[in-house]
Parts: structure tokens; C-alpha cells; sequence
């Protein structure tokens, strides 16, 4: 592969984690299913959104969240790390060369799982809430990991139910607000509370956490991920986790860590060096391109270079904010035993 350098002057950062998913989900496929299906709208039951504009006022409208009882609806998204352009306008993704498909379906209760009636005596149920990670993006249901941290569980003796309650781009307030309502009614006895705070949002992170504390339920604050396409949570991963331990009081689970160690040296990756960004081959060192990054994405040149090559992957990640089927694997596995060490369920 031809190397390509560009030399300019400015800082690196990628910030598309936790928005990719949400973007696509508010497009429409066309004849040649270049796009994908809604799948998100208002839910009246949550309440009023108390969430806040751009500019600081209160929001009128209500909370939006998986629509009922879809069936396989088709979602067409980018199978490799993408610029936020390419997510929210249609004519820049039916040029893109590397998507993937999957198909989302959900319960009358609005969850991607299976509709869960009222709770029997001796199971425990426990609510995974969170943003896309939670949900899947990408992979089907089964594969998501509330489906394989349940399968987990079970393994160990223990009778539990994962009710999937991801939904993309979740705001903080709309997690809280989903668990102090339409959550009580699966009478909880474990919230997996799945979202990571961005910097700014951590005054909202630390409302989210108090509203959804008034439900009386044990919760675990848990961390999805960052992609090593992603400088920008690279750099304050370790902050974030810190930071979501002294509002909580509760040692986060951080997914990054142990992905990463899965993930060893292997495949492809983004580095800042001093006022660059470098995308670069982890196992032989080799630089493919190096420029300087527009203030929210990668370089354009860089996006180029991926969509031409299917072999520049990062393992275990399909894009810069989410995890393949074996990624999913490793969240589950990180997820379980946390709850085991901790005691949270008990067979």
C-alpha cells in the first residue's frame, strides 16, 4: 500500500464513540438498502424530558426510545471507522465500500429481547441500560452482551434474566428516567448502568445517577470501551473511570482495559505524535498516513485509506465506538465476573 504523508500543524482527536449508532437510526432504506429502517420514537410513559438543548433551555418534548414490536427491521451501517458526515448525510454512505447489516426486533415492551412477563418466584432480574453498546449495535441480539452475560449467569447456577434496555445514542436522563419508570415494572434486582460520561456531560452524568438511584435497586456503573480509532477517549478513559467513581461511590467496570488486553498488539490503530496523528500498522510499526486531524474526526485521507483496504481492522472493534461479535464476547466475560466478585447476584 502506497504511503501517504501530509505535514500541517494543529491536534488530533476522534469523538464518534457513543453518537455513531444513534445517527443511523433516523434514516430510511432506500431501493437498494443503502439505509436503514427507524427504529426510535417518543415514549409518552417515561415522562417529561427534562434533558437539556444546546442552548441551555429545557426541552419540551418527550423521551424517544425503541419503537414496539418491530420485526427485523434492516439497519445498513458502516463496517469500519467513519466520519460523522458520513453517518448523518445519505449521499455520503451509498458511496461507502465497507458496511454491514443486521436486523433489530423487539418486544411490545420495547426492549431488544424477548418480551419478559411478570417476574417468577426465585428469578433474578437484572436490567442492562445503556447506549448502542448495550443494545448491540451491530450484531444480532443474541449476540449483544446482556444476552450472553444471562447465558453466563446461568452456567454459574445462578437464575437470571438480562432484559436488553440499550437503546443508541441513550442520553443520560432518558436511561434514569426509563429506570425510575417502565424499568420498576420488571421489579429489578441489579441495574448494569452502561454509559460513559464525555467530558461536559459530567454534571448530567451525576443527575442521571441520582434520578435513577430513586428506584432503590443496587447498581453497578459500567464503562463501555473505547476503539483505538478513538484518540479522544483514549486520552480520558482513565479519567472518566475516576471520575464516575467519586460520583457514585462505586468502582466502575471499565471494558476498556480488558478488551484492550484481548485485542494485544494486533491489527490497525490511530496515535497522536506531538501535533500529528499517525495511522499506523501495530504489529510491524508501519505508518500508513500521517496529518493533522479535523478538531471531531480522523483525517479524510485516513477514511480513504480504510474504506480501500478491508484488511485494516482493529480486533475485536468493527468502527470507532463498537464491538464485533467476539468483542461482545469479552464484554460478557468482564461483565459476569464482575457481578460474581462482587456479589451482586447470588445463586
Amino acid at each position: 500500500m502506497e504511503r501517504r504523508t501530509l505535514l500541517k500543524a494543529g491536534a488530533a482527536a476522534v469523538a464518534l464513540a457513543a453518537i455513531g449508532g444513534g445517527i443511523w437510526v433516523k434514516q430510511s432504506r432506500d431501493q437498494n438498502q443503502r439505509r436503514s429502517d427507524i427504529i426510535t420514537g417518543p415514549w409518552m410513559e417515561l415522562g417529561a424530558n427534562a434533558g437539556q438543548t444546546r442552548k441551555g433551555g429545557p426541552r419540551a418534548r418527550s423521551h424517544s426510545w425503541l419503537l414496539p414490536e418491530l420485526q427485523g427491521a434492516l439497519m445498513v451501517v458502516p463496517d469500519r471507522p467513519h466520519r460523522i458526515d458520513e453517518a448523518m448525510q445519505p449521499g455520503e454512505r451509498t458511496t461507502m465500500k465497507r458496511t454491514r447489516s443486521f436486523s433489530v426486533s423487539t418486544s411490545r415492551q420495547r426492549l431488544r429481547d424477548l418480551y419478559a412477563g411478570p417476574k417468577p418466584k426465585g428469578e433474578l432480574r437484572v436490567l442492562a441500560v445503556g447506549d448502542s453498546v448495550t443494545f448491540g449495535w451491530g450484531v444480532a441480539r443474541e449476540n449483544s452482551w446482556p444476552a450472553q452475560v444471562q447465558q453466563r449467569l446461568q452456567a454459574q447456577g445462578i437464575n437470571a434474566r438480562v432484559l436488553n434496555c440499550g437503546v443508541p445514542a441513550n442520553p443520560l436522563h432518558t436511561m434514569a428516567a426509563f429506570i425510575n419508570t417502565a424499568g420498576r415494572q420488571h421489579q429489578p434486582d441489579l441495574v448494569l448502568f452502561c454509559r460513559r460520561p464525555q467530558g461536559p456531560q459530567a454534571k448530567e452524568y451525576a443527575r442521571a445517577w441520582q434520578t435513577a438511584k430513586q428506584a432503590s435497586v443496587p447498581m453497578l456503573p459500567c464503562l463501555p470501551p473505547i476503539s483505538r480509532f478513538d484518540l479522544m477517549g483514549m486520552r480520558m478513559y482513565q479519567q472518566e473511570g475516576a471520575l464516575i467513581e467519586r460520583i457514585t461511590g462505586i468502582k466502575p467496570v471499565e471494558l476498556t482495559d480488558d478488551i484492550r488486553s484481548a485485542q494485544g498488539e494486533r491489527g490497525f490503530g490511530v496515535r497522536a505524535i506531538g501535533q500529528q496523528v499517525e495511522l499506523y500498522n501495530l504489529e510491524s510499526g508501519e505508518v500508513l498516513a500521517k496529518e493533522t486531524a479535523p478538531e471531531r474526526d480522523l483525517p479524510q485521507s485516513f477514511y480513504e485509506i480504510i474504506d480501500d483496504d478491508q484488511d485494516i481492522t482493529e480486533p475485536l472493534m468493527f468502527d470507532s465506538g463498537h464491538p464485533d461479535a467476539a468483542g461482545f464476547e469479552v464484554v460478557a466475560d468482564t461483565l459476569t465476573q464482575a457481578i460474581l466478585d462482587r456479589g451482586l447476584l447470588k445463586a
